[in-house]
Formats: C-alpha cells, sequence, structure tokens
C-alpha cells in the first residue's frame, strides 16, 4: 500500500478503519495492568486515533507516524490541539503537548529519531499491509524497539481463505515466526470471532475474522 493509497482513502473518506473512539481493547491492557511502563509510546500508521490522547493522559509521552498528512491535520483541528510543525528530510513533524507525530513513511523512521521507547501500539498496522511489505514492517517494529520494550499487538485473520484488503487477514503462524524469536515474552491474549462489517469483504466471501490480541516484550 503506498502513500497515493492512503491519501486517496482518506479523501475519499474510506476510513472504516477509523474508530470515533479509544480502543476498548488498549483501555483493558492498562486496566489490567499488562502493560507496566508509561514514559514512551509509539504507535504505528496512526491515522487520528484518539488512542494517542488516551496514552498522552496515561502518562506517556507518545510518538505517531502516518503517511497520510490529512489525517494528522484532522487529529489535531478535531481534537483542538495546538501543535508546530517542522520539515525535515523525509518527515513533515506535528508536536503538540505529550503528542509529536512523524507524517511519513514509516519505512524511513529510525531509531535516532526518537527516545527510547518502552511501548509500541500495534492496533491492526501490520493488517494494513499487503504480504510483500509485512517483512519489512516486522524488522523495522524491532529496530525501533530496545531492551524491554512491551507491545501490543492487535491483529485477525479469516477463518475462509483469504487473501483480500486491507485489512488483510494474518495467521497466528505468521505473527509467532516474526515476534517471538525475538521476544522475552510472547502472550495469546485474547481472541474473539467477529462478523464481518465490510462490503467490499462481504462481497469476497468473507462473513469473519477472528480478532486477536498478543502482549510482547523485546
Amino acid at each position: 500500500m503506498e502513500k497515493e493509497f492512503w491519501e486517496k482513502a482518506w479523501d475519499e473518506r474510506n476510513i472504516g478503519f477509523h474508530m470515533s473512539e479509544t480502543n476498548t481493547f488498549l483501555k483493558w491492557a492498562f486496566d489490567n495492568k499488562v502493560i507496566q511502563k508509561n514514559k514512551t509510546a509509539l504507535v504505528t500508521l496512526c491515522g487520528k486515533t484518539l488512542d494517542l490522547i488516551y496514552l498522552r493522559d496515561l502518562g506517556f509521552e507518545v510518538y505517531g507516524v502516518e503517511l497520510a498528512e490529512k489525517a494528522v491535520l484532522e487529529f489535531f483541528n478535531e481534537n483542538s490541539l495546538e501543535y508546530s510543525v517542522k520539515q525535515t528530510e523525509n518527515f513533515k513533524i506535528f508536536e503538540s503537548k505529550g503528542i509529536t507525530i512523524f507524517c511519513g513513511d514509516l519505512f524511513k523512521l529510525l531509531p535516532t529519531h526518537l527516545p527510547e521507547i518502552d511501548f509500541i501500539y500495534d492496533r491492526a498496522s501490520n493488517v494494513a499491509l499487503p504480504p510483500e511489505m509485512r517483512e519489512n514492517y516486522y524488522a523495522k517494529i524491532k529496530e525501533l524497539s530496545s531492551d524491554d520494550t512491551e507491545m501490543l499487538l492487535l491483529t485477525g485473520h479469516s477463518l475462509e481463505n483469504d487473501s483480500h484488503g486491507p485489512p488483510f487477514s494474518i495467521s497466528k503462524d505468521e505473527i509467532e515466526q516474526a515476534y517471538k524469536p525475538y521476544s522475552q515474552e510472547f502472550k495469546l491474549l485474547h481472541e474473539e470471532k467477529k462478523k464481518i462489517t465490510s462490503k467490499r469483504l462481504l462481497e469476497q466471501g468473507i462473513k469473519h475474522r477472528v480478532m486477536v490480541a498478543h502482549y510482547l516484550k523485546f
């Protein structure tokens, strides 16, 4: 999925992936003390998610990465947040109190652009990427993590034969192969079968997906 794809999705309002409230499982993870750290958080492919504000209010210094500038502008404007902007070689960086968003290509983000990251939050970012991009995505996540970085990973797979996306179906085997060898801890937290509501996926015969949550510590 290239930049033009996501810019068009935001322009045409094909943003069914956006949630108008904080993710309930993210709340659950903190309410149940699954995540222990609260200093710095990285939210991949963040869009205009309200999860950024939730994490900031927990005490995190929050860093997001998003390709579509329209999503970033809507985030700050809809939440009445003052911000400043600076341009670097690869990113337009939007900074507000407690929240910084790098507008640009995640694959060009380097550890030197960030402080040491305590917590990485992936709410279905990987299911936005086709198979040929995901190996590099997993490598980038590991590159941006540090010793003892915690991660909450929300993903999903179909019960039917499914190569359609985004969102793409990602098997638990793929997730295990991508992260388990590099993790001090790797735990399945939750899985739940849900009906598909996407008209596009329903037209392809995809009726259900199993939503899966993992906890990792690198």
